[in-house]
């Protein structure tokens, strides 16, 4: 009985960060389907596989933002990049 509690206090314990994890995945999903939903960087040749979308997305953010407050486009580094 004590293997169990121990086992069902672990599940409890993760159960908030594993939730928060698939919340935010579903949402990153969602923000990149809005952004290419009329275009596919397949097609267009701007990427190379489908495992790269979500790079490319990031760094037509970073360069948008770069342009927009000026400075390099590398040393722009926040949250919604990654």
């Amino acid at each position: 009985m004590c293997v169990f509690r121990i086992v069902c206090r672990a599940m409890w314990i993760n159960l908030p960060g594993l939730t928060s994890l698939m919340v935010i995945t579903s949402l990153c999903g969602m923000v990149v389907y809005a952004q290419y939903k009329d275009c596919d960087p397949m097609k267009s040749g701007r990427i190379a596989a489908t495992d790269q979308v979500r790079q490319k997305q990031a760094s037509e953010e970073r360069d948008k933002d770069a342009q927009t407050f000026g400075g390099h486009p590398f040393l722009l580094n926040r949250g919604k990049n990654f």
